[in-house]
Order: C-alpha cells, then structure tokens, then sequence
C-alpha cells in the first residue's frame, strides 16, 4: 500500500510505520529514532498482533511446562519490555494485583480449552520493534509534534483511548479501541473456567530491583564467608559486623530482620521443592506397577 494511503489503515506494521513517518515529515527515521520514541512512551509497540496469545505467570514460565492460562489476546499485547529463557520469549504484562504475565503464541487452530496447557508447544513472540505494529493514531501525532515549533507534549498528557482487555467495559484496560473492534479482545465466555484476569499496560520492567540494604547484607556476607581469617558468625553478629562498616541502610536491627525473611523464604523454597520431588517419585513408582 503506498504511502499516502496507509493513513486508512488503524494498524500498521513497523515499515508501514516508518513509511508513513517518513512522508509526513520528509524525514527518515532511523531505527534509533523509533527506539527513543518507544522508550520515551511517544510510540506504543503492539507485539503478536493478529495473533492468539495465553499469558502465564512469570512463576510458571521459569518453572513449569505446565501452566494456568490466566489470560488470552486475539490482537496481541501492548508491551515495551519482554521475557524469556533460551528457548521462548515473550512480551511481559502485569496484572492489577502485580501479577507478571508472560505471553507466548498459538497456532491459529489452536483450542484454548483447557485450564492448564503444556508451554513446550508454543511459540515465541519476537520483542524487536521490527516485529511490532504500530496505531496509525500514534505515528500522526508523532509527526505533528515533530513538524509543530512547541515542544512535544509528554506522554502523560495524551489521551489515548483503550478498551477493556475482558469483555465487560468495567475491568482495567489493555488495548486500544481502534484495533480491538478488528479482531475482538478477548475468548468467548466459558471456554475455561479460569476466569482471564485484567492485564494492564506497563512501561517500566516488572524485574524489581534489589533495595540498597538487600545488596549491601549481600556484600557484607560475601566478605564474611569469603575471609578464611574471620570466625564463624551467627546471624547476629554477622548483622553488627556489617553495621560495623557505617553503611548507610546496613543497621543490625534491619539487617537481622532481613536475615529472618530470606530464611524464612529459603524455609518455604525447600518445602516446595521437597513436595515436587515427592510428587516425581510417587508418579515413578505408580509408573513401574
């Protein structure tokens, strides 16, 4: 489709898009030039597009084959940031109750009717913004900010409409209106009985990351088991030993109660491992009768 026509279609893809910048402001964007306008929130990626795709927890994705599907797409997920091992990748979504959702794709007569599926069987969605589509909305926006004399507005003032990611209008939002009356949103009701939970968009990563004193109890018993002419410490002393160091954030009382939840993680971590290796061998053994 030419350039001056692309404007009647609501989506396009990422050379569409490009093309389209291109002739409104007589300028080629490189590929840089839509990386920052991603990364500043000017242009929202949609990934998978077209396409079906099931979301699980990131839990389930670094750990299980199988998995409860807790949310399903037929038009793709918007999503700057995505997921993945070295065998599947994925956009990364988080829910409303700070659930993080990882989406992988179907094959087109794939049936989403069951509540748990094996992830194996499924396909990567690419994260690249060569594999994203773009709202055409977007790209005449970008091009008048680009062309006007005034500053951009921020991204936080824009008004951009979106509709409920479940078929009921009062759940949170995830796409757009304009591309989700092409393909409809969401499954029909009833096919699983895992209600698809409310998936939200996010532009900051959902890896959280380490607070300053969980780094510094992190170096501080590095060096204590590291220093074959230290004694052995308990958790208290190891606490005052790192107080010792006058880090800011490394006090004993919070240090201490620290040290208490990661055991107390590691406690719970070890429970659940010992279930699942309890659970293999008893599927085993009524493997051998």
């Amino acid at each position: 489709m030419a350039g001056s026509f692309l404007k009647f279609k609501p989506v396009l893809t990422s050379s569409e898009a490009v093309e389209l910048l291109s002739e409104l402001v007589r300028v080629s964007p490189t590929d840089e030039d839509i990386r920052e306008l991603i990364t500043n929130g000017y242009l929202t990626p949609i990934y998978g597009y077209g396409r079906t795709l099931f979301g699980i927890s990131q839990e389930s994705f670094e750990s299980d084959s199988n998995a409860a599907i807790l949310a399903v797409s037929h038009i793709g997920v918007v999503s700057s940031f995505g997921y993945g091992n070295s065998d599947m990748y994925g956009p990364l979504s988080e829910t409303t109750d700070g659930q993080s959702l990882v989406f992988l794709a179907t094959d087109e007569d794939y049936d989403l009717a069951a509540d748990f599926v094996d992830i194996n069987h499924f396909a990567t969605v690419h994260m690249d913004h060569e594999d994203a589509s773009f709202l055409t909305a977007e790209i005449f926006s970008i091009a008048h900010m680009a062309i006007s004399n005034d500053l951009p507005v921020s991204p936080e003032e824009k008004s951009l409409p979106r509709i409920s990611f479940n078929a009921d209008n009062d759940l949170p939002f995830l796409m757009y209106k304009e591309v989700a009356s092409l393909h409809g949103f969401n499954t029909p009701s009833g096919i699983f009985s895992s209600r698809p939970k409310p998936v939200v968009m996010d532009r900051q990563p959902a890896i959280q990351i380490a607070r300053p004193s969980h780094l510094l109890a992190i170096a501080g018993l590095l060096e204590l088991l590291l220093d074959d002419s230290r004694p052995r410490y308990q958790q208290g002393t190891a606490a005052e030993a790192i107080e010792e160091k006058g880090w800011r954030g490394a006090s004993a009382s919070g240090l201490t109660k620290l040290f208490a939840e990661a055991r107390a993680a590691a406690t719970e971590a070890e429970k659940v491992a010992q279930a699942k290796a309890e659970a293999r061998g008893k599927a085993a053994s009524r493997a051998k009768i």
